[in-house]
């Protein structure tokens, strides 16, 4: 750290990075000092307008001694290599959501993290977005009472994807898993506060742009008799992302960027945009030395979900996850 200041270097300055720039800017503590990218153009680009050294390879960024902890928004394939590679070099990690492409991949990551000492952190911005936010605080205050069951549908049309690597099944890991129920999911078993047990799904691809799933379903039984569900469609011209959590003593429906329990609308907090609260989260972490909110231990189960929502699919069965 210099002047109390957590030094950044940004791996990767393409479309998502943009936000992750943002957040860094928004942050009291964090300061970027490097950014980097195998194209240099988009390397100096992001400099001239968030300032920070220009590197075009990893090793120097690594080498780096003001670089503290590095931010990682990349294709799926390189979350596990890249993120080991900084943990061997000391580095704390924010790495994008997936965490990786499998739970083996993941649980390599939090070995290394571990071994070395830094925190690892995954980019699961929808628990940091105000209404989720919200949400999992009065859950915590038992406005809910027990949460029981989750229904959770998320409807929408592509009609291409923002990424050529996302075309590829090697380089992204399937299609609406990775990328979107990284997030159904995550946001499911961190408000239910439970533990995935088995998952039973059905995963079909009715699009066009990939031999991957678009659309599908996807059953969770989680500890102490807890039930959670997923539908999801990236087919449908009508858009719809709605989420309940039914409890013995009330229901809560996220929807629109709003909340509510039972009929009433939830007042939010949205002096804070979830990458903003999600950088500050990490900062904070490094500083206090604690766990950061979306470890990548936190994180596993999620992953045990992704995969097991592939195997379930592929044997026409439940499959029954152990962590």
């Amino acid at each position: 750290m210099k002047n109390g200041n957590i030094g950044l270097a940004m791996i990767g300055c393409g479309q998502i990075a943009q936000t992750h720039f943002k957040g860094i800017k928004e942050t009291p503590g964090a300061e970027l000092v490097a950014v980097m990218d195998t194209v240099e153009e988009k390397a100096r680009d992001a400099s001239d307008k968030y300032g920070g050294k220009v590197y075009q390879y990893l090793d120097d960024v690594f080498a780096d001694k003001s670089v503290d902890a590095v931010v990682l928004p990349l294709p799926h394939h390189l979350h596990c290599p890249i993120s080991i590679q900084a943990a061997k070099s000391g580095k704390h990690i924010l790495v994008e959501k997936p965490m990786a492409l499998n739970l083996a991949e993941a649980q390599k990551m939090v070995n290394a993290a571990n071994n070395a000492g830094v925190h690892l952190m995954i980019g699961q911005s929808t628990r940091f977005q105000p209404e989720v936010w919200k949400a999992k605080a009065l859950i915590n205050e038992g406005k809910l009472g027990n949460v029981n069951q989750c229904i959770c549908i998320r409807a929408f049309f592509t009609e291409k994807l923002s990424t050529e690597w996302r075309y590829s099944p090697e380089q992204c890991g399937g299609l609406y898993l990775p990328i979107f129920a990284s997030h159904d999911v995550d946001m499911i078993l961190w408000l239910m506060e439970d533990m995935p047990l088995s998952v039973q799904s059905l995963l079909r691809s009715f699009t066009p742009l990939v031999d991957s799933e678009s659309d599908g379903n996807l059953n969770m039984e989680l500890a102490n008799g807890k039930i959670a569900s997923l539908s999801f469609s990236m087919n449908s011209h009508i858009t719809r992302q709605s989420t309940l959590f039914i409890g013995s003593q009330g229901t809560m429906l996220i929807e629109g960027g709003k909340l509510w329990i039972n009929k009433d609308e939830v007042v939010l907090d949205k002096s804070q945009n979830a990458f903003t609260r999600q950088m500050r989260e990490f900062i904070s972490s490094i500083k206090e030395n604690r766990e950061p909110v979306s470890s990548g231990r936190n994180v596993l189960p999620v992953m045990a979900v992704l995969d097991a929502a592939r195997k379930s699919a592929d044997n026409k069965c439940t499959i029954n996850i152990k962590l």
